[in-house]
């Protein structure tokens, strides 16, 4: 009996022997699989400081670059500046000659005649004129420049841009210049267009043609503008302009203030 009892006291402790490794074994393999889980968390963390490499890596600039090539008031801004200080000067007082006089004739024709006119000659209606001139706080004879440089732009520019720029500090004669447009035939152009702002001239819807690498009529000098003219008047009363054409654009600026 005694025998038979020691016996089955060893069977028990052998039997929790057995069962020793057996729940070890479960809690072993179940720690396993954390090592791949916090190895698996390195990768990632080397993923997150890599990614901000690629986002400075110049994509910004070049789309800074392609939307300054896209804006033409870039270059007007550029080659504008380039204008020879004495010229700027000159051209500047020459311009405001021409400006200044269609404000003089505005205060007394008063704003719906002087919109009328050049209404007229620019293809637009009083009220839009009398509308943006408000809108952009500007003088008649500004706006009429503005639409004049505008009108013969061979790029799409609109008058507010025009405006833009001379905010930003810019002379008319640079603006022009920057359009790619010839000082001299701007100083005539302006003249001419304050003739009909004045009544002095009829308006006939054909903005004075300004030539340059940046007109609608190309570089060409004034041939071209005087088989425009010669169409639309007599020959013999055009011929005699055209010749001043040619010498008037040198000697514009400096003639222009004492008219």
């Amino acid at each position: 009996m005694a025998a038979g009892i020691a016996l089955a006291e060893d069977t028990k402790t052998d039997g929790a022997a057995t069962q020793t490794p057996a729940q070890a074994t479960p809690n072993a393999t179940s720690a396993t699989p954390a090592t791949p889980a916090d190895q698996s968390t390195t990768p990632a963390a080397s993923d997150a400081k890599s990614t901000p490499v690629p986002i400075p890596s110049g994509d910004p600039a070049a789309a800074q670059a392609a939307a300054a090539a896209g804006d033409p008031l870039t270059k007007i801004r550029e080659e504008g500046k380039k204008l020879d200080a004495k010229a700027d000067a000159k051209a500047t007082a020459a311009i405001d000659v021409a400006v200044n006089d269609v404000e003089k004739n505005a205060s007394t024709d008063g704003d719906q005649k002087i919109a009328e006119r050049l209404g007229g000659e620019f293809g637009v209606t009083p009220e839009t004129l009398i509308g943006e001139k408000n809108d952009l706080k500007v003088s008649w004879g500004q706006l009429m420049l503005a639409r004049t440089l505008t009108a013969n732009s061979a790029t799409e520019l609109s008058t507010r841009q025009m405006f833009d720029l001379r905010n930003e500090g810019m002379s008319w004669p640079q603006i022009a210049s920057g359009m790619g447009l010839k000082l001299g035939e701007v100083l005539n152009a302006a003249k001419a267009e304050a003739k009909v702002a004045k009544g002095l001239s009829k308006a006939d819807g054909k903005v004075a043609v300004v030539h340059g690498e940046g007109s609608k009529s190309g570089p060409a000098a004034t041939k071209t503008a005087s088989a425009k003219d010669t169409a639309a008047k007599p020959a013999s009363a055009k011929e005699p302009k055209a010749e001043a054409q040619s010498t008037t654009p040198n000697d514009a600026p400096e003639h222009a203030p004492g008219k």
